[in-house]
């Protein structure tokens, strides 16, 4: 975390993905004290509806967020965070999958593999703040994150696909597996029982 130990001296930017009131995803590059000149931290706030559950929209507006902090010039490190008090995020939305054909269905999940990947990839420190619920692709948005920072509290954190009758893809299963460990992942992933962020920390998670 050396990269990032400079205290933020002011916001040089806020980028709207698209105009709504909240906005989905506001991307705000803050400079570093300390640091060279345009040295900054991005932050990524998710503010979607129905506590920040993911679409194929609400997906290719993190993506959008994400392409803003990938072309930024001196990122020391990135923050994904939210503003829905809460919730992190609840995770897909139910409803995008009424009547889904196959194929979308399918490039629903191929849009979620490519944004956790490009988070997972970036080559700077990336912190998912965590005050609320993180569920089901929520939290995997979280644990593309190089770290995870959760505020204790009752709030439940896991990868619930199972219960809503949705699988748990093969790039998902194997981070939770490196996360955590074999046994966890057979048993958590079956039974897609969330945890608190008490139990997650001890886990790995």
């Amino acid at each position: 975390m050396n990269r990032l130990s400079f205290v933020a001296r002011r916001s040089l930017s806020t980028t709207a993905i698209r105009r709504s009131k909240p906005e989905p995803f506001r991307v705000a590059f803050t400079e570093l004290s300390g640091a060279p000149p345009g040295q900054c931290v991005a932050t990524i706030t998710m503010a979607c509806a129905k506590a920040n559950s993911f679409d194929a929209t609400a997906l290719q507006g993190l993506s959008q967020a994400l392409t803003l902090v990938e072309a930024r010039e001196g990122l020391r490190g990135l923050v994904l965070q939210s503003g829905v008090p809460g919730f992190f995020s609840a995770g897909v939305n139910l409803r995008a999958f009424a009547n889904i054909s196959h194929d979308n269905f399918l490039q629903l999940w191929t849009l979620a593999k490519s944004v956790f990947r490009r988070l997972h990839a970036l080559p700077v420190p990336s912190i998912a703040a965590i005050d609320g619920h993180a569920l089901g692709l929520g939290c995997a948005m979280a644990m593309a994150c190089q770290h995870r920072y959760a505020v204790n509290s009752p709030a439940l954190i896991g990868l619930n696909e199972v219960p809503v009758g949705l699988p748990v893809p093969q790039w998902l299963a194997e981070r939770f597996r490196d996360l955590t460990s074999l046994r966890v992942a057979e048993e958590l992933l079956c039974t897609g029982e969330p945890v608190t962020a008490t139990r997650a920390l001890a886990l790995g998670l």
